[in-house]
């Protein structure tokens, strides 16, 4: 049973939960712009000594850009180990397949550049589709030249995908089941302002399609993430209890099945992707609703 938030129950939800995890697109802002009531928010849990982290499916940002719209809206100041995003959270997972020795072995890339910027940062070593020819070229009797040392094949959002982006991906997985296929994110679109456009999850499913492969999630809805949120709160000698802990997302599919898949509380809100009508067409456990923090502000 879902319970709506309101006036009456605000301060009760704050009261129950030690740690806040919010993800950002249509939740923290939309189109550009901060959303009614977060700001207070914010500076409420910060008052309160709460935790909070911020968790979201976005690749296309690099730590600095984050922080710089934190700054922009008047957000509490934003440390590293708050925020978790697929590209933060691809270095400790490249350490666990077993093929990738990071020392010599590459990873071919579709993407922007502050997702590949940041993963050279960790010191991995990136390939992009500009290293190498058109695979179009194919059909008029030239090659295009693989790179052997590509163990792991990644997508993230790109504005800029096309057909020659996906057929090199194919390439590098249809025939060699050695590469690792990673995704950044499942989700199918992202909005801006009441639109919705293609997310990473559109392109996934092209490569998917088209190879037979299925790729290897990064962000939500699978629970890495929250595993590095337990290693922070442990190092602050803080104690993670599940029940009080709560995920505030705009998307079911991904915010709010994380939640469910972790096992901690859930709030959707209304600012974003989901409606109040999606709550009755989903078997996925949402413990909150909230049409928009403004109401308590």
């Amino acid at each position: 049973m879902v319970s709506i938030l309101t006036g009456a129950t605000f301060q009760h939800w704050i009261t129950k939960h030690d740690s806040f995890i919010f993800d950002c697109d249509g939740v923290l802002w939309n189109s550009g712009k901060r959303l009614p009531g977060i700001k207070k928010l914010l500076n409420l849990l910060n008052k309160e000594k709460k935790q909070t982290f911020y968790l979201t499916n976005n690749s296309t940002k690099h730590f600095k850009q984050f922080r710089s719209e934190f700054e922009k809206y008047e957000f509490p100041f934003l440390d590293k180990q708050q925020l978790l995003t697929p590209t933060t959270l691809l270095s400790p997972l490249i350490d666990t397949i077993p093929n990738f020795d990071r020392t010599k072995d590459k990873i071919f890339a579709v993407g922007e550049k502050p997702f590949f910027n940041t993963m050279k940062e960790f010191g991995l070593n990136v390939v992009t589709a500009e290293d190498h020819g058109d695979p179009i070229d194919l059909f008029f009797g030239k090659k295009v030249k693989l790179d052997e040392k590509v163990k792991i094949a990644i997508i993230g959002w790109d504005r800029h995908f096309s057909w020659s982006k996906s057929a090199l991906l194919s390439l590098y997985l249809y025939n060699r089941p050695d590469v690792t296929f990673l995704a950044t994110n499942p989700d199918a679109s992202f909005p801006f302002g009441k639109l919705q456009f293609p997310g990473t999850g559109s392109l996934v499913r092209m490569v998917e399609h088209a190879t037979g492969r299925k790729a290897k999630i990064i962000g939500k809805p699978e629970v890495t993430s929250f595993e590095v949120i337990q290693r922070v709160l442990k190092k602050k000698g803080l104690v993670v209890d599940k029940k009080r802990v709560c995920m505030i997302g705009d998307r079911i599919d991904t915010d709010l099945k994380f939640a469910e898949n972790v096992g901690i509380s859930s709030c959707c809100v209304g600012t974003g992707i989901s409606n109040i009508e999606d709550l009755e067409k989903t078997d996925i456990k949402i413990d909150y609703w909230v049409d928009n923090f403004g109401d308590f502000f």
